[in-house]
């Protein structure tokens, strides 16, 4: 699970295996979003408390991403 804190993605950069999957939960305050920058999954609005429906990835490669709220906010996550 990548947790939303500090108007940052905890961690910021992460790795899953081909075919598994994550979260993201928000706790801050303010709404945010995950959202890749080539459209391959987007979150929606999550608002604090909120955890997003788990995303799975079938295809090896390196997934940048950002929250659409507050586009300085970004991540990166590598399937391997």
């Amino acid at each position: 699970m990548i947790q939303i804190q500090g108007f940052t993605f905890h961690p910021a950069r992460c790795f899953v295996a081909l075919g598994g999957s994550l979260s993201f939960e928000n706790q801050d305050a303010a709404p945010h979003t995950a959202t890749a920058d080539g459209g391959a999954f987007d979150t929606g609005i999550l608002n604090q408390g909120q955890t997003s429906t788990p995303i799975t990835f079938n295809q090896a490669g390196i997934y940048s991403y950002f929250c659409r709220v507050h586009p300085g906010m970004r991540g990166e996550i590598e399937v391997r």
